[in-house]
């Protein structure tokens, strides 16, 4: 993520079903329902259903999309709303989120427009030994934004395109595991993503792809795994496809006090190859444009590594998650495909009366596929805090910091948003950050 770049660092499982084990680690968690749609889950009931609006208004110290043109602010306004329900059967969960608004602003350098985001999560387990996990999270958002939410596990995180005003998205994924022994259990995955940009040089990518992997409990709450994985870059424009071989070691461990880690580490064989036109405008001698394509071909193989490093902390009123990797993604429509470093990870208090949060990403892309001589990188950090003034509406702020790398011509963009405004909710919470 999983900002506007779209933020991918909660790479959270759902939790529960999808891999139960007997032991000390399942008792534990199973003492306090956990849901990873939304923050504040552990003052919610395991079943729920929480309508919310919201209006804001909104004030941008800089236009956010990549242009030559003098840095200026702008006041704007959001209007928007939502639902988020949880249900728990004996040996099922279903959890959904939705939210959609609408952004306008008086500064017509800055993008309007309307945002949407999806999330579904379905656990089912049958009889002992078999449990099917199914996820789905699809939308639109606009650049410029932070946008933080769950992503299905094993999807290729979004990352937005530096020229296109909206990116659209969707990431479906499931699981099936069976468990053999008390130890010894089989995960086969299946994934699909799709990514399109509204930009005129924006190249979108679909990625299917599976995985299958073997995990044995060395102890009640130590898991050792190892796993094979095959995903498939497939660009539009036949601008070309990058497959990819994934070979990784996995080990995870819950430890006391609602503390969870995990490490993964492995190579990717990247084969990367396509040819890609670019429109390019050409001034002649007497200052006459002529408009055109640059056409350049490539064929790139690598063994990339690949790791990830994950640490979580859940609690009735807090949660803590932190998120570093490297890896290989569908990159953002002018990179390709590309190796992705990133760092990322959120804070939360959530009570009745209030929420406090903190969150914040990293990422740094350079291009294996097309030819681009430059790396980019964005970063992002936002702190929001909520406050119940009456029952049911409750007032909040929220600061936001982008910073993108300058991608030639355009220099480096930066950008500090202040929104403040009020909120519906019949569970009578404040907004949290997803």
């Amino acid at each position: 993520m999983k900002l506007s770049i779209f933020l991918a660092v909660f790479f959270c499982a759902w939790p529960a079903l999808a891999q139960q084990t007997q032991g000390a680690a399942t008792e534990e968690a199973n003492q306090e329902f956990f849901n990873p749609f939304t923050l504040a889950s552990g003052i919610l009931e395991r079943n729920f259903v929480n309508v919310f609006a919201f209006a804001n208004g909104a004030y941008d110290t800089n236009a956010q999309v990549f242009s030559n043109s003098q840095h200026v602010g702008g006041w704007g306004y959001g209007v928007g709303g939502g639902i988020e329900a949880s249900h728990v059967w004996k040996t099922a969960q279903l959890g959904i989120s939705y939210n959609g608004a609408y952004q306008n602003y008086s500064t017509p350098t800055f993008v309007g427009g309307t945002t949407q985001n999806l999330v579904f999560g379905y656990t089912k387990r049958f009889a002992r030994r078999w449990t099917l996990a199914l996820t789905e999270g699809a939308g639109s958002f606009l650049y410029g934004q932070i946008y933080y939410s769950f992503e299905p596990v094993n999807t290729t995180p979004v990352v937005t395109n530096p020229f296109s005003p909206e990116t659209r998205y969707s990431s479906t994924s499931f699981s099936l595991s069976y468990q053999q022994t008390r130890r010894l259990s089989y995960v086969l995955s299946g994934f699909y993503s799709l990514y399109r940009y509204t930009g005129p040089g924006g190249i979108g990518a679909s990625d299917p792809g599976g995985s299958f992997s073997v995990q044995y409990q060395l102890k009640p709450r130590t898991t050792l795994g190892a796993t094979y994985s095959y995903t498939n870059f497939i660009f539009q424009r036949h601008a070309g496809y990058d497959h990819l071989n994934g070979f990784f070691g996995t080990l995870s461990h819950q430890f006391h006090g609602r503390w969870s880690g995990s490490l993964s580490g492995g190579v990717v064989r990247s084969s990367a190859s396509g040819t890609i036109a670019v429109p390019v405008t050409i001034l002649t001698g007497q200052q006459q444009a002529i408009a055109g394509y640059a056409i350049g071909s490539y064929h790139n193989l690598q063994w990339v590594p690949s790791f990830n490093a994950a640490l979580s902390h859940t609690h009735r009123h807090s949660q803590i998650s932190v998120n570093a990797g490297y890896g290989v993604s569908s990159g953002n429509g002018i990179y390709l495909a590309t190796k992705d470093a990133y760092l990322g990870g959120y804070y939360s208090y959530t009570t009745r009366a209030s929420v406090f949060s903190a969150a914040g990403y990293y990422s740094h892309l350079s291009s294996i596929a097309n030819a681009i001589g430059s790396n980019f990188t964005s970063t992002t950090f936002t702190l929001a805090y909520g406050h119940n003034l009456i029952r049911y509406v409750a007032g909040n702020l929220r600061y936001d910091f982008i910073t993108y790398s300058s991608l030639s011509p355009y220099p480096a963009q930066h950008d500090n948003h202040f929104s403040f405004g009020l909120s519906f909710s019949t569970k009578n919470i404040p907004l949290t950050l997803f």
